[in-house]
């Protein structure tokens, strides 16, 4: 409130949204579903961790919780640290490295983590040590799957693959038990999930394939920064008595662009050589083409920034899949990563079927097969 007030120098009346009802808000409201249940799991926001919510009308209503320091987002980091990897910024790591391992330590993931009836479940607090703010597990979960915690950016083996797998299967099966909960709760036909562990787009696709939901909508900036939109909603509903228009969010090319001249100043200045295709798209998608097919690597830029985590298109590294040799070269020597990290593959949606019927690799395993024919105009 002070940094509102002093920074920002804002004098005008301000609201105060609870974390979790922002989140609820800021899937529901963008989704255009006029009734749906409403799934929220994070870290921790105040003191919530999951809420369950049904919302109908414009209004929405959290129904029940569970409470830190219970909490499936606590539980992923708590793994995503031992195998070494950064709380807060490795839990995708965690998920793009479990489809190299087998679920072997489900057993033992269940000791950490036990489900409980209706919407609970409960963390066994002697494997965690986050509460003393030392680290995110104890000595005790190292005895647990017997081996020490991974010193950071050291080699990956099989061990680590199978930890990484035997969490993210327990987190895929506890959300969708909690999902058949919501949906007995509140007997909605949509579901709508937003917080940080709804970044999870493997454990996502299990609920979009097995839950008894028929349709499902994910908040694309589902992690805090989008709960900025769940919170100017529902400031909307409190200052005016109505709720905003529920119109589907179409796409998240909401961020700044640059048009084509101002880059192209931007470049000359800086006197770096350059091709111009200003209003000559064929152009510019054969000269694409010519540099893909030669086994070029292509930073692709292009109108309004994505709104959240993923990149759809508008801020991209493409390359040409066919060689054997270009994911490892694109994750070693463009983009600097571990080797195993995923990408999104994407075809034309009139070329999938030619794609659909043949066997998955590993990576296609994790992330699916990106279907778009077009992108939505993010001027519109």
């Amino acid at each position: 409130m002070r940094e509102i007030r002093e920074v920002l120098g804002f004098e005008g009346r301000i609201e105060r949204i609870a974390h979790h009802l922002s989140h609820a808000a800021s899937s529901y409201y963008f989704s255009g579903f006029d009734q749906a249940a409403t799934l929220t799991v994070d870290g921790v926001g105040e003191w919530a961790t999951t809420s369950y919510g049904h919302a109908k009308a414009g209004r929405l209503e959290l129904l029940e919780e569970v409470d830190f320091p219970d909490s499936l987002g606590l539980f992923y980091s708590t793994i995503t640290a031992y195998l070494g990897f950064a709380v807060n910024r490795g839990e995708y790591k965690v998920m793009g490295l479990a489809p190299y391992g087998k679920p072997r330590f489900l057993d033992q993931m269940r000791e950490i983590l036990q489900v409980m009836p209706g919407g609970g479940y409960r963390l066994n607090g002697a494997y965690f040590d986050y509460l003393d703010g030392r680290r995110m597990f104890s000595e005790q979960l190292v005895s647990l799957f017997g081996e020490p915690p991974r010193v950071p950016e050291s080699e990956l083996s099989p061990f680590h693959h199978d930890v990484a797998r035997s969490a993210q299967t327990l987190l895929e099966d506890v959300l969708l038990d909690k999902v058949g909960h919501l949906h007995r709760l509140t007997g909605a036909r949509n579901l709508c999930m937003a917080g940080g562990v709804a970044l999870n787009c493997v454990a996502n696709g299990r609920i979009s394939r097995e839950s008894p939901f028929g349709a499902l909508f994910v908040q694309p900036a589902a992690g805090d920064s989008g709960a900025s939109l769940g919170a100017a909603a529902l400031a909307h509903l409190t200052m005016t008595g109505e709720p905003p228009a529920r119109k589907p969010l179409r796409h998240a090319y909401l961020g700044p662009r640059y048009s084509a001249p101002v880059i192209a100043r931007l470049l000359r200045t800086i006197n770096l050589e350059l091709e111009d295709y200003t209003n000559d798209e064929p152009g510019l998608l054969g000269a694409v083409v010519e540099r893909l097919c030669a086994g070029k690597v292509v930073g692709w830029f292009h109108g309004a920034m994505e709104f959240g985590p993923r990149a759809l298109g508008a801020r991209s590294i493409i390359a040409d899949p066919r060689p054997d040799d270009m994911r490892d070269h694109v994750n070693r020597v463009v983009k600097k990563r571990e080797g195993f990290r995923p990408f999104a593959p994407s075809v034309l949606s009139t070329e999938a079927g030619r794609h659909a019927g043949r066997p998955r690799s590993v990576a296609e395993d994790h992330c699916g097969i990106a279907c778009r024919s077009d992108r939505p105009d993010p001027g519109t």
